[in-house]
Order: C-alpha cells, then sequence, then structure tokens
C-alpha cells in the first residue's frame, strides 16, 4: 500500500473527467446563450473540456483558460480529432492577458468560488472586463451560503468506480471559517482493487472554496461595470431563494 502527500483534487485529470465529464445540467443555459451572443467565447477554468466541446461539436468558436497543467494536457489531447482547434491558455483568471476581445465568457462549476479573496475577486472581474466587448456576456455560479449548514463542521464518505475499474471510497472532512468565508475541504481517498478487495493506495487531496452572498455578488459586479440581467437558484432558471443551492448570475459589460 502506498501513502500520498496531501495534493489537490485538480491533479489527477483523467479521474475527474471520468467523475464528472458527463454533467450536463448547466449546458442548455451556457447553449442558450451562445447562440444569442453568436461570437467568440472563453471558457474561465475550462478544466478537461466538458462544456468546452460540446460548444464546439456545435460549430461555436471558444477558447479555454486554466491553471490545471493536467486539466489542459488533457483537454489538448481530445482536441487533436478536431480540425479547427481550440485554444487552451495556462494562466491565472486574476492575471488574464489575452490579445483578443469576446462575445461571452462563463464560468461553471462553482470555479468562482476558488478565488479566495475579496481583492482576487475584483482582479477577476476587471480581467473579465476588460475582455468582454462591449455589451458581452458573463455567466458564473456559486454555492449558496447556507449558514445554518456550514457551521457544523461536516463528515462524509462516498464511493465510486474510477477510469482504471477500480473501487475508490472517500471520507470527507469540511470545516467552514465565519470570518474568511472560507471552507477548508481535507478528503482522504482510498483506492482498491475490485477483484481481490485489496487496499492499493490511500492520498490525502484538499481544496478550499470562499462563499460569498448574493448581495455581496450583486454589489462587486455592479462595482466592476457590469449590469446584472438574472440571478436564478438553480440552472433550470429558479427563482433565487435562501433555500437555493446555487446562484446562477447572468450579467453583461455595460
Amino acid at each position: 500500500m502506498e501513502i500520498s502527500n496531501k495534493k489537490s483534487i485538480y491533479e489527477n485529470a483523467k479521474e475527474y473527467d471520468h467523475k464528472y465529464g458527463s454533467y450536463v445540467e448547466d449546458y442548455e443555459l451556457i447553449q442558450e446563450w451562445a447562440n444569442r451572443t453568436k461570437g467568440r467565447i472563453l471558457d474561465l477554468g475550462c478544466g478537461t473540456g466538458r462544456i468546452l466541446f460540446r460548444l464546439v461539436d456545435e460549430g461555436k468558436i471558444v477558447d479555454g483558460v486554466d491553471l490545471s497543467k493536467e486539466m489542459l494536457e488533457l483537454a489538448k489531447q481530445k482536441a487533436e480529432m478536431y480540425v479547427v482547434k481550440p485554444n487552451f491558455y495556462y494562466m491565472n483568471l486574476t492575471d488574464l492577458q489575452l490579445e483578443k476581445a469576446y462575445s461571452m465568457m462563463y464560468m461553471v462549476g462553482n470555479t468562482f468560488q476558488h478565488i479566495l479573496t475579496n481583492s482576487q475577486q475584483d482582479e477577476m472581474l476587471i480581467k473579465v472586463y476588460e475582455h468582454l466587448s462591449i455589451g458581452g456576456i458573463f455567466i458564473f455560479d456559486t454555492r449558496m451560503t447556507k449558514l445554518d449548514e456550514l457551521k457544523e463542521i461536516d463528515r462524509y464518505t462516498e464511493e465510486y468506480i474510477n477510469h482504471n475499474q477500480q473501487k475508490v471510497i472517500e471520507h470527507h472532512y469540511e470545516q467552514y471559517d465565519l470570518i474568511s468565508q472560507i471552507l477548508e475541504c481535507t478528503i482522504q481517498k482510498e483506492v482498491y482493487d475490485n477483484e481481490l478487495n485489496q487496499l492499493l493506495t490511500t492520498t490525502q487531496e484538499y481544496i478550499h472554496i470562499k462563499y460569498t452572498f448574493p448581495q455581496e455578488l450583486l454589489r462587486m459586479l455592479h462595482q466592476h461595470g457590469f449590469e446584472v440581467l438574472h440571478q436564478y437558484g438553480g440552472w433550470n432558471c429558479q427563482s433565487l431563494e435562501s433555500k437555493s443551492n446555487s446562484i446562477i448570475t447572468i450579467c453583461r459589460k455595460c
């Protein structure tokens, strides 16, 4: 059995793609606005291209940017089958520097929550504004802040089959800091040989995510020159309520 040091959950791109690659709940709304804008699109935090390649398959011109080299490498491998290949950029969203403007940008998978400070959120929004055309659309999601749930330390276990057809058991430990509004998540991952039921490896992974209240989002977007067109409580455009699990924001560069 091998025991490794703690690492980011995004270091194993193939496993991440296997686990989340079939998720499509957010695609219909992204597709709708992509059809409306009819221009070049940028996927912020594109990962392995879950949304990006679906849009490319429909004839859209889409670029992707991410801070995970492993994710981008897998996305580039997928792009080999395309005649017109998407552009992929290894870059921090707070340091976005591309020599082109986009009619639409989107950021899904709660990527917004990986931007951990108020100043970094400001820097990211400045860069998004700079790279959008006038009237350009920016769509992103984030989890709803539910303090009654977050105030308690959360422990739970998940089990699934990975891309190598091995059984994986994950033990999650999550603790929220009320001052920083950051949830620290630690995951102990056990990988088993399915036939022998033998433990092969144990690893520790981590992720930190920041929670932002709906009114905070509205304030910062207005401050950075965006007009908020819609705030939904989910990707099916349901009303935003205190019991909603997500905040879906659609805004426009004024």
